[in-house]
């Protein structure tokens, strides 16, 4: 998958860099210029409900939007990381799991920033998995909410 920066002076009322993935690159036989059919990406305030907290400073959405747009418009190559590839909301502090290896925001475990280090230090075990660990007998109300 590769996608593309494009030019703010070929679209002149956005005022940050606009994202789109090539889906297709072919020539007009008219007077041969190439030309892309892009697919956009939309960030959460551009979308229905607008920017909510839990939505990265980064974060993008793939739409079914498309477009054909001049060649000459692209400014480059960017890279998006997936889900998978990128923690959930990068902007706040997160601990992670030592059992299953997910990241859990502070507010989402009902601590604070300032006990994440002390919660990491400790071998931070989330809910689902200390639960499966008291369930099989191997962890014995080490969880606190």
């Amino acid at each position: 998958m590769l996608l593309l920066h494009l030019l703010s002076h070929d679209f002149p009322l956005c005022t940050y860099v606009q994202v789109a993935k090539i889906e297709q690159i072919s020539s007009r036989k008219a007077n041969g210029s190439s030309v892309i059919t892009i697919s956009w990406y939309y960030r959460p305030e551009e979308a229905h409900g607008g920017r909510k907290s839990y939505h990265g400073r980064d974060e993008l959405f793939p739409s079914d939007h498309y477009d054909d747009i001049n060649v000459q418009s692209v400014e480059g190559p960017c890279r998006v990381l997936t889900r998978g590839e990128y923690t959930y909301n990068p902007d706040l502090d997160m601990i992670q799991c030592t059992c299953c290896e997910d990241f859990f925001h502070a507010a989402c475990i009902g601590a604070t920033n300032e006990e994440l280090p002390y919660l990491s230090n400790l071998g931070f075990v989330c809910m689902e998995c200390a639960m499966a660990k008291e369930a099989a007998g191997a962890l014995p109300g080490t969880y606190r909410k």
